[in-house]
C-alpha cells in the first residue's frame, strides 16, 4: 500500500467516524424522553442540523482526496457547535433528574415559559447548565449557572432569553420584520459617528443592553437588583470590552429603562411605582456600591435615548402583558414567602418579591437566606406560567 493510499485511507476512516457520531447524536435525542413538549421541535432541529453535516461530511469522502484542511474547519466549527448543542439537551435533561437541582430546573423552565408566553414569539425554549448564564444560538439552548440552585440567579437568565427575543420578534403584521435587529444596526452605526467606536463593536454592546432592557422590562427591578450583587465587578464597572458595555453604562441603561416606563403607563400611581423602583430602590443600590459617581452629559444623553428606544421598541411590538407590573404588592408577596407561606404568584412577581425582600435585609444570615430561597423555588414550582 503506498504512503498515499495509507494517508487517503486513514482521513476516510476519520470522516466516516465523524458521520457515525451524527448518527449516534441523532440516536440519542430519538430515544430520550425528557426532552417533554419541547422532543418534536428539539429533533425536527437537530434532524436538519444533523442532514446538513453529514452531507457536508459525505461530499469529503466522494471527493477521494485527503482533505485535512476542510476537515479540521468542519470539525472546529459546524460539527462542533452540533455536539455541544446535543450534550446541552441531554445534559439539561440529566439535571432535572437529579434530586439537588430537580426543583430549580422547573423553576427556571416556569419562568423561562412565562417570558417566552409573554414575549409572544411562540418558540421553546431549552434548559442547561453551563459555569455562567448564556444563550446558544444552534437550537436555542439557555444555559443556567452551575452548580446554584437558588432563587436569586434566575432573573439573569431573562437576559439571555433577550438575545433569542432580539432575532425571532416580529414587528406587528409583519412575521418576517425584526425590528430589534434593525434598530441595532442602525444605532450601531449612529453610535459610531457620533463617538468614534468601531461599529462592529457598538453592535455587540447594543445586542447586550437590548438584553439588559428586554429583563428589566419584562421583571422589573430583579433583573438589575440580581446582575448588580451577583454578577458586577465593582472593581471593573468601567471596563468595556469587544462585545460588552461597562457595567457602568449597563446599569444606567437599566435604570433610564425603569424610568422611561413610567411615561408610557397612564396611570400616574403606577408611573410613581415604576419611578419609585427606579429612585428608591435600585439607584440607591447602585450607588451603595459604585459611589454617587454621575455620567458626563454626552454619556448621559446617549444613555437616555437608547433606553427610550429600546423600551418603544419593546412597547410597539410585545404584546402589553410583557410589560412587568409596578404596582403590584411585590413588599407583601415577599413578607409571606419570609414566613414560609406556599404562594400562588407569576413567576415575575416571586423573583421581584425574592430580590426585594433580599435588598430590604442585607444583614440576613445565610440560613435564613437560604429558607427563602428555598420556599420561592417552591412557589415557582408550583405556579402554571
Amino acid at each position: 500500500m503506498s504512503e498515499s493510499t495509507g494517508a487517503n485511507a486513514g482521513f476516510l476512516t476519520q470522516v466516516r467516524q465523524e458521520i457515525a457520531e451524527m448518527e449516534q447524536i441523532e440516536a440519542a435525542l430519538h430515544r430520550e424522553h425528557g426532552l417533554g413538549t419541547t422532543s418534536a421541535q428539539v429533533r425536527d432541529e437537530f434532524a436538519v442540523l444533523l442532514r446538513e453535516r453529514t452531507r457536508e461530511l459525505t461530499e469529503l469522502v466522494d471527493a477521494g482526496a485527503a482533505d485535512w484542511a476542510r476537515l479540521d474547519q468542519l470539525r472546529a466549527g459546524r460539527l462542533a457547535a452540533v455536539k455541544a448543542a446535543a450534550l446541552g439537551v441531554l445534559e439539561g435533561i440529566l439535571l432535572r433528574a437529579h434530586p439537588l437541582y430537580a426543583d430549580v430546573t422547573v423553576a427556571a423552565e416556569r419562568v423561562l415559559d412565562d417570558l417566552v408566553d409573554r414575549t409572544g414569539i411562540r418558540r421553546d425554549v431549552l434548559l442547561s447548565v453551563a459555569g455562567a448564564e448564556r444563550f446558544e444560538r444552534t437550537v436555542g439552548i439557555i444555559r443556567m449557572r452551575f452548580p446554584d440552585v437558588t432563587v436569586w440567579g434566575l432573573p439573569i437568565l431573562a437576559h439571555e432569553l433577550g438575545h433569542m427575543v432580539a432575532g425571532t420578534l416580529p414587528a406587528p403584521g409583519q412575521s418576517s420584520a425584526r425590528p430589534v435587529e434593525e434598530y441595532v444596526s442602525t444605532e450601531a452605526e449612529l453610535e459610531a459617528a457620533i463617538t468614534g467606536a468601531d461599529p462592529t463593536q457598538a453592535r455587540h454592546r447594543l445586542h447586550e443592553l437590548f438584553a439588559d432592557v428586554y429583563a428589566t422590562y419584562a421583571l422589573g427591578p430583579a433583573y438589575p437588583l440580581a446582575v448588580l450583587t451577583l454578577r458586577a465587578r465593582p472593581d471593573r464597572f468601567e471596563d468595556a470590552t469587544a462585545t460588552h458595555p461597562s457595567w457602568t453604562r449597563r446599569m444606567w441603561t437599566m435604570v433610564e429603562a425603569i424610568r422611561e416606563l413610567s411615561v408610557l403607563v397612564a396611570s400616574p400611581l403606577v408611573g410613581q411605582a415604576y419611578r419609585r423602583d427606579a429612585n428608591v430602590l435600585v439607584l440607591p443600590r447602585w450607588f451603595a456600591v459604585h459611589g454617587e459617581r454621575l455620567l458626563d452629559e454626552r454619556a448621559q444623553r446617549l444613555v437616555r435615548r437608547q433606553a427610550k428606544a429600546l423600551v418603544a421598541l419593546l412597547d410597539r411590538n410585545a404584546p402589553p402583558r410583557l410589560r412587568y407590573d409596578g404596582a403590584f404588592d411585590a413588599d407583601g408577596l415577599g413578607q409571606r414567602l419570609a414566613a414560609g407561606g406556599d404562594e400562588s404568584a407569576a413567576p415575575g412577581a416571586v423573583l421581584n418579591a425574592a430580590w426585594r425582600w433580599r435588598t430590604a435585609n442585607p444583614q440576613a444570615d445565610p440560613e435564613t437566606t437560604r429558607r427563602f430561597s428555598a420556599v420561592a423555588v417552591t412557589s415557582l414550582r408550583t405556579v402554571t406560567a
